[in-house]
């Protein structure tokens, strides 16, 4: 799982090439924590093995899947928070 996180994710690094520095650096702090706890995150159902969400600013979180049947990373949405409201 580890290992098939590291080839995966290696495509969404490179579109990180784009960001500023410090989305990319909380980017790497989220695979971090994933390499140590794999299945960190909720549980989901079907082929969406779990998922991780990172924080861009206050009022931005995206949300990554990892997909266990193709090995790939998916970006789920991004939520922009105006006020309160609901969190992920």
């Amino acid at each position: 799982m580890v290992l098939a996180l590291h080839f995966a994710t290696k495509r969404v690094r490179q579109s990180l090439h784009d960001f500023p520095v410090w989305i990319q650096r909380k980017f790497e702090d989220s695979l971090s924590f994933l390499r140590r706890n794999p299945f960190a995150g909720k549980r989901l159902t079907g082929k969406l093995s779990s998922y991780w969400s990172m924080c861009v600013t206050h009022s931005c979180r995206i949300l990554y899947t990892f997909d266990s049947e193709t090995l790939c990373v998916h970006k789920i949405r991004d939520v922009l928070r105006h006020g309160p409201g609901p969190r992920l």
